[in-house]
């Protein structure tokens, strides 16, 4: 993309930027990148990415982490086409570049990790799950007799009425009340 000099301020204009000008018909331009387009199709692509797996997700806050793995990512690679650095005093290292690689850094391990952890623990619950309906079904076939349901006795009406309560006999409606 290029933008005329004439329509920067002289004081945002950097000395790479001078250094690669580029000059058409006698009107000098900048040759700039839209960061901006570019970092938002990248959160576009997040966001889709995060919907696709919001279904898959092992534990909470995975999702969450993911998108602070995945914006410093692409922070990080954006903060390369930058012309606009804030450097690290006695450096040349962007301030936004080590902030992004750290997110990247922390983040992405801990979702791998904590990934596999819940995938082991849902292993583990599937076995001890299948190890206790086989030793279900091992009892039923060695004990039939004690393994049957037996119905539950069936209420009679007559049973019905004579555990009802009288209502009239509590001691705080006695007669010596009233």
């Amino acid at each position: 993309m290029q933008i005329p000099v004439s329509a920067v301020r002289s004081g945002e204009v950097s000395g790479a930027m001078r250094d690669n000008l580029l000059t058409i018909n006698g009107i000098s331009y900048i040759q700039v990148q839209p960061i901006f387009l570019y970092e938002s199709l990248w959160c576009l692509l997040l966001f889709l990415l995060l919907m696709a797996m919001r279904r898959k997700k092992k534990y909470e806050g995975e999702l969450f982490m993911i998108y602070l793995a995945g914006y410093g990512l692409g922070r990080f690679f954006f903060e390369w086409f930058r012309t606009d650095k804030l450097y690290i005093p006695g450096t040349k290292v962007g301030i936004s570049l080590v902030i992004s690689a750290i997110l990247f850094a922390v983040f992405m391990p801990v979702v791998i990790i904590r990934r596999v952890m819940a995938q082991k623990r849902d292993t583990i619950r599937r076995q001890r799950r299948k190890r206790f309906l086989d030793e279900s079904v091992k009892e039923k076939k060695m004990f039939p007799e004690t393994s049957e349901m037996k119905p539950e006795p069936e209420i009679r009406p007559e049973m019905d009425e004579q555990v009802k309560p009288d209502v009239g006999t509590s001691p705080t409606n006695s007669k010596e009340e009233q």
